[in-house]
């Protein structure tokens, strides 16, 4: 990162137009400011990355750098003038808003992740369907998941005990805790099918959780304030 830092300064300084756009597009490529290009490992040298966008103003690499800077654990609000001093020039704005976003961030993630979504309805009706099929002598409303056609969204014990074990006992959920992201990918990729959940159940779950991650994408240009003119 400090060649292309180097090189867009000195394009810059110099009017290289050529020079400056070829910086600023591998800087961008490098800090990719698209949801899709987040992975599991932090990226280093967050506050110097977010300093420097900040200052010329590029705002993709200022909000990689930004969701860099929240997901890394000790970023708490006892450690303010530690990160301050050792993480880079962080002004006292720049930190309310970072733990502004990251209170966002975990509200949403306890949320959806803090308990199991006994509330969720199967698309296929699977309550109402077994309770029909029950009343005229056929199936059982309270079989379990997976069994005889049935959806594991029809049995809320099984869910909780199932989200239990996946979400919570296997700490995902406190380690998400910082990284909410990533948590929903986390989500998306436990193999609901397999723990008794209908196509369509575990189809419309994904699609929710996919969809909230790229709003949260979303709003943390508000709660970031990354419209803020750039610093002299």
């Amino acid at each position: 990162m400090r060649v292309l830092v180097g090189v867009l300064r000195a394009a810059r300084a110099l009017s290289f137009d050529a020079q400056c756009k070829w910086a600023e597009r591998m800087l961008d490529r490098t800090w990719s400011a698209t949801l899709d290009a987040l992975t599991t490992n932090p990226m280093p040298h967050a506050a110097e990355a977010f300093t420097f966008a900040r200052r010329y103003g590029l705002l993709g690499m200022q909000k990689r750098a930004s969701y860099e800077l929240l997901r890394v654990p000790v970023f708490r609000q006892d450690n303010i003038a530690a990160i301050t001093k050792v993480r880079g020039n962080l002004s006292r704005a720049d930190m309310l808003r970072f733990l502004h976003a990251r209170e966002q961030l975990g509200l949403a993630w306890a949320e959806v992740a803090g308990k199991a979504p006994t509330d969720f309805a199967c698309p296929r009706s699977t309550q109402t369907q077994l309770q029909m099929q029950s009343e005229r002598g056929g199936a059982s409303a309270s079989g379990a998941g997976g069994t005889g056609g049935s959806c594991a969204s029809a049995n809320v014990d099984r869910v909780h005990a199932r989200w239990a074990e996946l979400v919570h006992s296997s700490g995902l959920y406190v380690q998400r805790m910082v990284d909410p992201l990533m948590g929903l990918r986390d989500l998306v990729r436990i193999s609901w099918k397999d723990e008794g959940f209908c196509k369509k159940c575990v189809s419309a779950r994904e699609n929710a959780w996919e969809d909230l991650g790229r709003k949260l994408w979303e709003d943390l240009d508000g709660w970031l304030e990354l419209n803020v003119e750039k610093v002299d």
